[in-house]
Order: structure tokens, then sequence, then C-alpha cells
């Protein structure tokens, strides 16, 4: 669980505060996601919840335990993706080193490799590795210890094309095994299949936030895209937002128990325009 109320920092070279009155309430289990342009203050907002950047004001709640008065073993349960590694150790030297942080159990090593694609890559030194290798082997760092709660500042950035989706899929299945995600993007990756929640972002404030149906309930225009499996095949079906509840075909599909259940990623891109006035 993630937990703010009144949120607020300030850089003390800013005139204005970074993020200011952020309220959020991620419930266990769900995944948040956080977009905005760059500039909008979704950096700030992670570092703060991670306890990197101090100073803030507000509440902010980490599980059971307030972050204010939470000492060191929090951060067992918690996962954030962030740059930099020892450029000079191999892949593996600076998983090594970061388990020695934790005291409890660690995911092994090359299992990780494998999951990411860095197994090849071993015995490389970190900094030898491309944008995206060495993204990819951040999201190792933060997956490690098997952690409750994933901080991911923009984990689809520098990411070669054809990782986004094995990634996608990595997130969906620590997702149902029940951990929170909170991530941020500057672009609708990863939102229409994993996101339980969306806010929108822009100059440090939360401008809307809800689930995708509530932020586009307004737009009749733009459907629902169903995905349900019959007789060993998988199909779709395409429903308009407004009327949902009284739609009969939709509530049979619905208790079929769908594959997926998402918009168009455009319509989102689109809702984040009309509510803060800003292209995404």
């Amino acid at each position: 669980m993630i937990k703010t109320k009144g949120l607020r920092f300030s850089f003390s070279h800013q005139a204005s505060p970074a993020i200011d009155q952020i309220d959020l309430d991620i419930k266990t289990g769900e995944a948040f996601v956080l977009l905005g342009p760059k500039g909008a203050g979704k950096t700030t907002l992670v570092q703060v919840l991670a306890g990197l950047l101090r100073g803030y004001q507000g509440q902010i709640q980490l599980g059971t335990q307030p972050l204010e008065t939470a000492d060191q073993g929090i951060y067992e349960s918690l996962g954030l993706l962030s740059e930099g590694h020892y450029l000079r150790l191999s892949v593996f030297e600076n998983l090594q080193y970061f388990k020695g942080f934790y005291q409890g159990p660690c995911r092994p090593i090359d299992e990780l490799l494998d999951q990411l694609g860095l197994r090849s890559l071993r015995d490389q030194p970190a900094g030898q590795l491309s944008q995206g290798e060495a993204r990819r082997l951040s999201l190792a760092r933060a997956l490690l210890h098997n952690p409750s709660i994933l901080l991911l500042d923009q984990p689809g950035q520098g990411l070669e094309p054809d990782w986004v989706l094995q990634i996608e899929r990595l997130l969906k299945t620590e997702k149902e095994a029940g951990k929170t995600l909170f991530f941020t993007a500057d672009s609708i990756d990863f939102t229409a299949h994993l996101a339980d929640q969306v806010g929108f972002m822009a100059g440090g404030k939360i401008l809307a936030q809800g689930n995708i149906l509530q932020l586009l309930k307004n737009r009749q225009e733009n459907p629902l895209v169903l995905e349900w499996e019959e007789k060993g095949e998988l199909r779709e079906a395409r429903f308009p937002l407004l009327g949902l509840d009284q739609n009969p075909e939709f509530q049979r599909l619905l208790a079929l128990g769908p594959k997926a259940l998402y918009t168009q990623n455009a319509d989102l891109a689109q809702a984040y325009r009309e509510f803060t006035g800003r292209p995404l």
C-alpha cells in the first residue's frame, strides 16, 4: 500500500514547489501509473516516496509504516528503479554487491539475468552496456530482494522495442503476485494493460486520477476493448463507455472472466490533454 496526504516538496533554489498537495491511495496489489511530460514532477515524487529526498511536508505511508518514523528496515520492502551502476564491476558483480544490503532472502541472480535477457552479459562490465541493457540491469536490482512495493521511474525509458512488451509482462507477473506498483511514464507505455489507477501530473500537481473508465467516462466515442477466450480461441469485442452498466452483452462477457479489459491508448493521451491543457 502507498498512501500520501498533502504531500509537498520544494527545492531551495526554486520559488514554487516541485510537487504540491499530492494525495495518493494505492491499495496492496494495485498498479498506479503516473503520466506526465518531462518536468512535471514525476521523478521528484518517486524520490520523495523512496526516502531519497527529505524535508517534505505532508504524510507518506508505505505498507503499514509512516515513512517519517520508519527505520532502515523499510527498504527491505521497497524496490526502486534508479540509475547508476558500478561501471567497472560486471553485471553479476553489481547485483552481488547490492544483494549484500538486504537481510532477507534474495532472488537467484542468474534467474533474474535470464528473465531480463542479461545472462550473455553476465561478466561484462556495466560501463559497456547499452542504454536499454543498463535499464534492464536497474530493473533487476529493483527486483533483487523480492520487495512488496515497486517504485519504478520510467521503466520503459531507453528499452529496445522488442523488450518493451517483455518488461510489461514481467511487471504484470509481479502485480499478480500481490506486489504494489507505482510507476511513471511520459507516454502511454504499459498503461492500458497494467493500470488499476492512472494519474495525470503537470506542474507538480496531480490534476486528475482514477481508473481508466472514470477518466474517460464522458467520452462515449472511445470504445472499451474486452478480450475473452472461447473454445480455445482469443476473441475481442468493443463497447461504448457510456451505458456499460446497462449493456447486457458486456455484462455477459464480463461474467465469463475476461483475459483483458482496456481502452485505446490514444484516448488516454487525449484525455490527458483535456484535463491538463497540455500535450503528453
